[in-house]
Protein backbone atom coordinates (compact mmCIF):
# COMPACT_ATOMS: atom_id res chain seq x y z
CA UNK A 1 0.00 0.00 0.00
CA UNK A 2 1.25 3.09 -1.22
CA UNK A 3 1.16 6.94 1.26
CA UNK A 4 0.18 10.22 -0.91
CA UNK A 5 -0.48 13.70 0.04
CA UNK A 6 -3.90 15.17 1.74
CA UNK A 7 -4.63 18.02 -1.20
CA UNK A 8 -5.53 20.40 1.13
CA UNK A 9 -2.87 20.19 4.03
CA UNK A 10 -0.28 17.84 2.76
CA UNK A 11 -0.26 15.18 5.15
CA UNK A 12 1.04 11.66 4.51
CA UNK A 13 -2.59 9.37 3.63
CA UNK A 14 -3.30 6.11 2.38
CA UNK A 15 -4.01 5.75 -1.16
CA UNK A 16 -6.69 3.80 0.22
CA UNK A 17 -8.70 6.22 2.46
CA UNK A 18 -11.73 8.02 1.19
CA UNK A 19 -10.88 11.15 3.12
CA UNK A 20 -8.08 12.54 4.62
CA UNK A 21 -7.75 11.77 8.50
CA UNK A 22 -6.64 14.62 9.71
CA UNK A 23 -8.99 17.25 7.65
CA UNK A 24 -10.92 15.08 6.14
CA UNK A 25 -10.69 16.49 2.58
CA UNK A 26 -11.77 13.33 0.34
CA UNK A 27 -9.17 11.65 -1.49
CA UNK A 28 -9.17 11.28 -5.35
CA UNK A 29 -8.97 7.81 -6.48
CA UNK A 30 -5.98 6.86 -8.56
CA UNK A 31 -6.93 5.11 -11.74
CA UNK A 32 -6.07 1.21 -11.88
CA UNK A 33 -5.23 0.26 -15.08
CA UNK A 34 -7.54 -2.25 -17.05
CA UNK A 35 -5.56 -5.24 -17.85
CA UNK A 36 -7.96 -5.81 -21.47
CA UNK A 37 -7.16 -2.17 -22.59
CA UNK A 38 -4.75 -2.27 -25.53
CA UNK A 39 -1.10 -0.82 -24.92
CA UNK A 40 -0.85 2.71 -26.33
CA UNK A 41 -0.13 3.22 -29.56
CA UNK A 42 4.10 3.81 -29.31
CA UNK A 43 4.29 0.68 -27.67
CA UNK A 44 2.56 -1.34 -30.15
CA UNK A 45 4.38 0.40 -33.05
CA UNK A 46 7.82 -0.53 -31.07
CA UNK A 47 6.78 -3.92 -30.82
CA UNK A 48 5.47 -4.82 -34.41
CA UNK A 49 9.18 -3.16 -35.31
CA UNK A 50 11.28 -5.74 -33.00
CA UNK A 51 9.23 -8.84 -34.30
CA UNK A 52 10.07 -7.84 -37.75
CA UNK A 53 13.48 -7.24 -37.10
CA UNK A 54 13.64 -10.60 -35.97
CA UNK A 55 11.70 -12.55 -38.71
CA UNK A 56 14.45 -10.30 -40.89
CA UNK A 57 17.09 -12.08 -39.27
CA UNK A 58 15.65 -15.45 -39.22
CA UNK A 59 14.93 -15.16 -43.26
CA UNK A 60 18.63 -14.01 -43.71
CA UNK A 61 19.96 -16.79 -41.47
CA UNK A 62 17.71 -19.17 -43.48
CA UNK A 63 18.77 -18.05 -46.85
CA UNK A 64 22.52 -18.27 -46.10
CA UNK A 65 22.41 -21.96 -44.77
CA UNK A 66 20.50 -23.27 -48.10
CA UNK A 67 23.36 -21.47 -50.05
CA UNK A 68 26.31 -22.70 -47.84
CA UNK A 69 24.47 -26.21 -47.72
CA UNK A 70 24.25 -26.12 -52.11
CA UNK A 71 28.17 -24.94 -52.05
CA UNK A 72 29.52 -27.47 -50.08
CA UNK A 73 27.04 -30.71 -52.05
CA UNK A 74 28.61 -29.01 -55.54
CA UNK A 75 32.57 -29.00 -53.97
CA UNK A 76 32.16 -32.26 -52.60
CA UNK A 77 30.65 -33.70 -56.16
CA UNK A 78 33.36 -32.02 -58.15
CA UNK A 79 35.71 -33.56 -55.54
CA UNK A 80 34.16 -36.92 -55.98
CA UNK A 81 34.30 -37.08 -59.84
CA UNK A 82 37.62 -35.74 -59.97
CA UNK A 83 38.84 -38.60 -57.82
CA UNK A 84 37.11 -41.23 -59.36
CA UNK A 85 38.94 -40.08 -62.85
CA UNK A 86 42.03 -40.50 -61.13
CA UNK A 87 41.79 -43.71 -59.75
CA UNK A 88 40.55 -45.11 -63.07
CA UNK A 89 43.32 -43.78 -65.53
CA UNK A 90 45.99 -46.04 -65.92
CA UNK A 91 49.71 -45.29 -65.17
CA UNK A 92 51.59 -44.44 -68.08
CA UNK A 93 54.35 -46.60 -69.24
CA UNK A 94 57.39 -45.35 -70.48
CA UNK A 95 58.35 -46.62 -74.03
CA UNK A 96 60.48 -49.83 -74.59
CA UNK A 97 64.30 -48.55 -74.62
CA UNK A 98 63.61 -44.95 -73.74
CA UNK A 99 65.39 -46.06 -70.46
CA UNK A 100 68.88 -47.07 -72.08
CA UNK A 101 70.85 -43.58 -72.14
CA UNK A 102 73.88 -43.99 -74.88
CA UNK A 103 76.96 -41.62 -74.76
CA UNK A 104 80.05 -41.46 -77.54
CA UNK A 105 83.25 -39.03 -76.65
CA UNK A 106 86.83 -39.32 -77.59
CA UNK A 107 89.26 -40.29 -75.65
CA UNK A 108 91.99 -37.27 -75.28
CA UNK A 109 94.77 -39.92 -74.36
CA UNK A 110 94.52 -42.25 -77.25
CA UNK A 111 93.01 -42.43 -80.80
CA UNK A 112 89.42 -44.03 -80.37
CA UNK A 113 86.04 -43.09 -79.18
CA UNK A 114 84.85 -44.35 -75.60
CA UNK A 115 81.37 -46.07 -76.11
CA UNK A 116 78.48 -45.99 -73.29
CA UNK A 117 75.45 -47.14 -72.47
CA UNK A 118 73.57 -47.43 -68.82
CA UNK A 119 70.28 -48.39 -67.43
CA UNK A 120 69.11 -47.31 -63.64
CA UNK A 121 67.76 -49.89 -61.55
CA UNK A 122 63.74 -49.57 -61.34
CA UNK A 123 64.26 -49.76 -57.60
CA UNK A 124 65.85 -48.06 -55.13
CA UNK A 125 67.71 -49.07 -51.85
CA UNK A 126 67.94 -46.94 -48.66
CA UNK A 127 70.94 -47.54 -47.03
CA UNK A 128 71.77 -46.22 -42.78
CA UNK A 129 73.72 -43.14 -42.07
CA UNK A 130 76.02 -41.46 -43.14
CA UNK A 131 74.49 -43.05 -46.40
CA UNK A 132 70.53 -42.56 -46.01
CA UNK A 133 68.25 -41.40 -48.67
CA UNK A 134 66.93 -43.64 -51.14
CA UNK A 135 69.09 -44.24 -54.50
CA UNK A 136 69.47 -46.11 -57.73
CA UNK A 137 72.05 -48.10 -59.14
CA UNK A 138 73.70 -47.75 -62.71
CA UNK A 139 74.53 -50.69 -64.92
CA UNK A 140 77.13 -49.49 -67.58
CA UNK A 141 78.17 -51.44 -70.67
CA UNK A 142 81.07 -49.53 -71.83
CA UNK A 143 83.82 -50.21 -74.52
CA UNK A 144 86.76 -48.21 -74.16
CA UNK A 145 89.97 -47.73 -76.87
CA UNK A 146 92.59 -48.20 -74.19
CA UNK A 147 90.65 -50.67 -71.36
CA UNK A 148 88.44 -52.55 -73.42
CA UNK A 149 85.55 -53.82 -72.37
CA UNK A 150 83.86 -53.49 -69.33
CA UNK A 151 80.36 -54.23 -67.48
CA UNK A 152 80.28 -51.44 -64.79
CA UNK A 153 77.69 -52.03 -61.44
CA UNK A 154 77.46 -48.40 -59.70
CA UNK A 155 76.13 -46.33 -56.59
CA UNK A 156 75.42 -43.19 -55.47
CA UNK A 157 76.52 -43.80 -52.45
CA UNK A 158 78.43 -46.53 -49.70
CA UNK A 159 81.37 -48.84 -49.84
CA UNK A 160 81.30 -51.88 -51.93
CA UNK A 161 84.52 -53.88 -50.58
CA UNK A 162 86.07 -54.89 -53.70
CA UNK A 163 89.51 -54.04 -53.82
CA UNK A 164 92.03 -55.61 -56.44
CA UNK A 165 94.61 -56.31 -53.76
CA UNK A 166 92.00 -58.40 -51.99
CA UNK A 167 90.88 -60.19 -54.64
CA UNK A 168 88.29 -58.51 -55.74
CA UNK A 169 84.75 -59.68 -54.92
CA UNK A 170 81.74 -61.54 -56.67
CA UNK A 171 78.10 -60.35 -58.12
CA UNK A 172 75.04 -62.76 -58.07
CA UNK A 173 72.85 -62.12 -61.34
CA UNK A 174 70.14 -63.37 -62.21
CA UNK A 175 68.53 -63.00 -65.70
CA UNK A 176 64.79 -63.44 -66.13
CA UNK A 177 63.58 -66.31 -63.82
CA UNK A 178 66.98 -68.15 -64.78
CA UNK A 179 69.18 -69.62 -61.88
CA UNK A 180 71.50 -66.98 -60.76
CA UNK A 181 74.80 -67.01 -61.92
CA UNK A 182 78.17 -65.54 -59.94
CA UNK A 183 80.31 -62.71 -61.77
CA UNK A 184 83.81 -62.15 -60.52
CA UNK A 185 84.26 -58.58 -60.03
CA UNK A 186 87.29 -56.20 -59.29
CA UNK A 187 87.38 -52.61 -58.00
CA UNK A 188 88.47 -49.30 -59.66
CA UNK A 189 92.51 -48.56 -59.77
CA UNK A 190 91.93 -45.29 -58.08
CA UNK A 191 90.04 -47.36 -54.89
CA UNK A 192 86.82 -45.53 -54.52
CA UNK A 193 84.09 -47.58 -53.57
CA UNK A 194 80.86 -46.77 -55.77
CA UNK A 195 82.02 -48.82 -58.59
CA UNK A 196 83.19 -52.11 -59.79
CA UNK A 197 84.04 -53.73 -62.94
CA UNK A 198 82.44 -57.27 -64.01
CA UNK A 199 84.99 -59.95 -65.82
CA UNK A 200 82.94 -61.86 -68.85
CA UNK A 201 81.65 -58.94 -70.58
CA UNK A 202 80.93 -61.36 -74.10
CA UNK A 203 78.99 -63.58 -71.45
CA UNK A 204 76.64 -61.10 -69.85
CA UNK A 205 76.04 -59.11 -72.43
CA UNK A 206 74.86 -62.62 -74.73
CA UNK A 207 72.43 -62.92 -71.47
CA UNK A 208 71.34 -59.50 -71.12
CA UNK A 209 70.48 -59.49 -75.27
CA UNK A 210 68.09 -62.16 -74.70
CA UNK A 211 66.33 -61.20 -71.07
CA UNK A 212 63.54 -58.29 -70.14
CA UNK A 213 65.39 -57.65 -66.12
CA UNK A 214 68.48 -58.49 -64.65
CA UNK A 215 68.52 -58.76 -60.99
CA UNK A 216 72.42 -57.70 -60.01
CA UNK A 217 73.21 -58.24 -55.90
CA UNK A 218 76.54 -57.53 -54.35
CA UNK A 219 77.71 -56.97 -50.80
CA UNK A 220 78.20 -53.80 -49.45
CA UNK A 221 79.69 -52.74 -46.26
CA UNK A 222 77.67 -53.22 -43.53
CA UNK A 223 74.22 -52.72 -45.60
CA UNK A 224 74.28 -56.83 -46.79
CA UNK A 225 73.52 -57.56 -50.49
CA UNK A 226 70.78 -55.67 -51.86
CA UNK A 227 68.76 -56.59 -55.02
CA UNK A 228 69.31 -53.97 -58.08
CA UNK A 229 66.64 -54.68 -60.56
CA UNK A 230 67.33 -53.66 -63.89
CA UNK A 231 64.66 -53.42 -66.97
CA UNK A 232 67.15 -54.06 -69.97
CA UNK A 233 64.57 -54.44 -73.13
CA UNK A 234 65.14 -52.50 -75.93
CA UNK A 235 68.86 -52.07 -75.88
CA UNK A 236 69.81 -50.59 -79.25
CA UNK A 237 73.52 -51.97 -80.24
CA UNK A 238 73.39 -49.52 -82.79
CA UNK A 239 73.11 -46.70 -80.67
CA UNK A 240 75.78 -48.28 -78.31
CA UNK A 241 78.54 -48.51 -80.51
CA UNK A 242 77.47 -47.40 -84.55
CA UNK A 243 79.25 -49.59 -87.19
Amino acid sequence: MAMISCPERKQPVSELAPTCPHCGAPIAARAVPDPAAKPPAKKAGCLKLGCAILGGLFLIGLIASLVTDRSGSSRRSSSTSTSASTSTSAPETPAVGRQWSYVQREDAMAKGTDYQASVQSTNTVNFRFPYAGEQHATLTLRTHPRYGKDILLSIEKGQIPCHSFSGGCQVLVRFDDAQPVRYAAVGPEDNSTETIFLRDYSGFVGKMLKAKTVRMSVNIYQEGSPVFEFDVRGFDEKKYKPK
